[in-house]
């Protein structure tokens, strides 16, 4: 790894051979702040055409059980802009499975945060429920984030506000009119 310590204020091109050789020990050979610099090297990479797309999931989907804040951040956001806006149609089921397989288990691990988590922990579980949830397709998620969603319109300090939005979009994004119903409705009282 050349920039040690994330320390540096420039770009690394690794080759595609290096980034996949250092991808499945990344969690465990580059500290946190190396491993964010690491994603968003390669993230730079696939946006300007460098690198193939496939090189970033690879490495995205070993660091699924992150809890680097930045990096948890760096992964979901780079996997949810490629389920939803660089796939084609016909790839988006199977992104949508691998994202399930990789990153549910994740969000399934760590349990719906409580109000005395620490922040990083919601934040990570927010991230995680709107990857899973929406561009993952996870409909036992979405059912589950409509149950806390409506919990949350009757009960606002029944779940932490770092995580109520995440919980809405989910539960919106697998709703229905019933769902908008009650949204619409909280919000006039409000």
């Amino acid at each position: 790894f050349v920039n040690r310590g994330s320390a540096g204020y420039f770009v690394t091109e690794y080759t595609a051979a290096n980034v996949r050789g250092l991808s499945p020990r990344a969690e465990t050979a580059l500290t946190p702040t190396e491993r964010v610099g690491f994603l968003g090297d390669e993230w730079r990479m696939v946006r300007s055409a460098r690198h193939d797309i496939g090189l970033f999931l690879d490495l995205a989907g070993e660091l699924a059980d992150d809890t680097t804040p930045g990096g948890v951040d760096s992964v979901t956001s780079g996997v949810a802009f490629t389920a939803e806006e660089l796939a084609a149609a016909a790839a988006r089921p199977g992104i949508a499975t691998w994202i399930r397989q990789k990153f549910g288990p994740a969000l399934e691990q760590s349990g719906v945060p409580k109000r005395d988590d620490d922040e990083q922990k919601q934040s990570r579980w927010a991230a995680l429920a709107e990857l899973v949830g929406i561009p993952g397709e996870d409909r036992q998620f979405q059912v589950k984030s409509r149950e806390l969603a409506s919990r949350l319109m009757i009960e606002p300090a029944s779940l932490p506000s770092t995580i109520a939005a995440a919980v809405l979009h989910v539960a919106a994004y697998g709703g229905d009119g019933v769902l908008y119903d009650q949204y619409v409705n909280r919000l006039k009282a409000l």
